[in-house]
């Protein structure tokens, strides 16, 4: 399975909707019918589920949008070099 597909599928799991509603070209308000709680929420979960941070106030019209972003944000990490700052030390003999 894709990260796509994987990202499509948590989506379905927390809006409670069959995967195969989430279609890129699915609107969240217009064909999904959310309220906007579950269209705040959603985002957030996400960031949970895959370990991102959206930065400012992300806003999403479509299931395309969203999933392209975690995607983004995904390969950002995944591409960020992590410093070694500390050495692990031995401990001393007494």
């Amino acid at each position: 399975m894709s990260d796509r597909e994987a990202i499509r599928r948590s989506m379905a799991a927390h809006l409670g909707l069959p995967v195969e509603r989430l279609s890129d070209a699915a609107r969240f308000a217009e064909d999904l019918e959310l309220d906007s709680f579950k269209m705040l929420t959603l985002p957030i979960a996400l960031e949970v589920d895959w370990s991102i941070e959206f930065e400012n106030d992300p806003t999403f019209s479509a299931v395309g949008q969203l999933i392209d972003a975690v995607e983004a944000h995904r390969s950002r990490r995944t591409n960020e070099v992590i410093p070694f700052t500390k050495q692990r030390q031995a401990p001393e003999d007494s």
